[in-house]
């Protein structure tokens, strides 16, 4: 069934393929150098060849368009996706365990793929943030510590910039994601 629908779509292309650029080629080559029998068939066989990959390419091409349309995520679910993300991250700085600041890179360079995509009006706003932690409003993460534990936490230099810039992109994806969610029809937010 599948490959059916492929030889349609292939035959679609073929069509346009051979009418169109294999027979200027054809045309100029005949026209210009008149080719011997043997060159004549192995330059078909040649542009039969191209035609045959160059036309399954674009069905391949125009398949993956649509399948990607139809399973990438929406603007709005791909923010949302950044925001859980940038929230797992900063509640992993406000905790003990190893600092792992690899982790906060690769996803920065994650959600700026995801707003070039889906929201790139923003993408400078973002990088605000991801260049300047210290544009968050400070407050330290006191969740159930005392002032010594805390002090501890703070010892940590590299933790505490890692959960300040987590912190900054995190407050920077769900502005963007409210202003984008406001631009939505009323019925869809």
């Amino acid at each position: 069934m599948r490959f059916g629908k492929f030889l349609a779509a292939w035959g679609q292309d073929w069509i346009a393929l051979m009418s169109g650029v294999a027979s200027v080629v054809l045309l100029f080559w005949w026209t210009l150098w008149p080719p011997s029998q043997d060159q004549l068939r192995y330059g078909l066989f040649v542009v039969s060849v191209l035609c045959f990959v160059f036309g399954s390419y674009r069905i391949w091409a125009r398949e993956n368009e649509r399948w990607r349309a139809l399973t990438e995520p929406t603007q709005l679910e791909a923010l949302n996706d950044l925001v859980s993300e940038f929230e797992a991250l900063e509640q992993w700085y406000v905790g003990d365990s190893k600092t792992r600041p690899k982790r906060l890179s690769k996803l920065i360079v994650k959600a700026r793929e995801q707003l070039r995509h889906h929201a790139p009006e923003y993408v400078h706003v973002f990088n605000e943030a991801a260049a300047d932690s210290d544009s968050r409003p400070h407050f330290l993460p006191t969740i159930g510590r005392t002032t010594q534990e805390l002090n501890e936490w703070l010892k940590d230099n590299e933790r505490f910039e890692s959960w300040k810039m987590a912190s900054a992109c995190l407050e920077k994806v769900k502005g963007i994601r409210q202003i984008c969610l406001l631009k939505l029809p009323p019925s869809f937010r």
